[in-house]
């Protein structure tokens, strides 16, 4: 049975006016040593990870986005960002589909987090495409019933099939 026929006959079932809750004395694993042996540094925060990193002089960048892909910054003030302690920088920088972030760059995430935060960013999305989700649907639904890998420019055109394989 697939997961949906299974939840549908569940539906069907009547709730009980009373449920048993298992017995603690049956318990196997609440109330019990395990056996991972980093669980108790990853429970109470001794667990270094990734972020925690530090080395002599490194710096922590933050990006703030556009709210849509493609869009460019209309106009940015950065001086509530560059006034808090710790940042080094706020750069333009390019990022994919021609778009346009803000990079703050701090001593540590916290710092760089907060000044990404006051940031105030207009964005112009004139020239991103604005998509129309009855177009796309209709088009993913054409686009599904046709056999085989396929290349597509900008307008989601086709431009080839790929051939089949051997």
């Amino acid at each position: 049975m697939s997961y949906g026929e299974l939840a549908e006959a569940a539906m069907a079932m009547p709730v009980p006016e009373q449920i048993t809750l298992k017995d603690p004395k049956d318990f196997r694993i609440i109330g019990h040593a395990t056996t991972r042996i980093d669980a108790k540094a990853k429970s109470s925060g001794l667990q270094d990870f990734g972020i925690d990193m530090h080395l002599p002089g490194q710096l922590t960048a933050v990006v703030a986005r556009p709210p849509v892909f493609g869009a460019k910054i209309a106009s940015l003030d950065d001086s509530a960002a560059r006034a808090i302690k710790g940042v080094k920088a706020v750069l333009r920088v390019p990022l994919d589909g021609g778009a346009e972030g803000v990079a703050v760059v701090a001593d540590g995430y916290w710092q760089a987090k907060l000044a990404r935060d006051a940031l105030k960013v207009e964005w112009n999305s004139t020239t991103v495409e604005k998509v129309d989700s009855e177009k796309q649907l209709a088009q993913y639904r054409k686009l599904v019933r046709q056999p085989g890998p396929r290349q597509f420019d900008a307008d989601m055109t086709p431009l080839a099939t790929a051939p089949e394989g051997p």
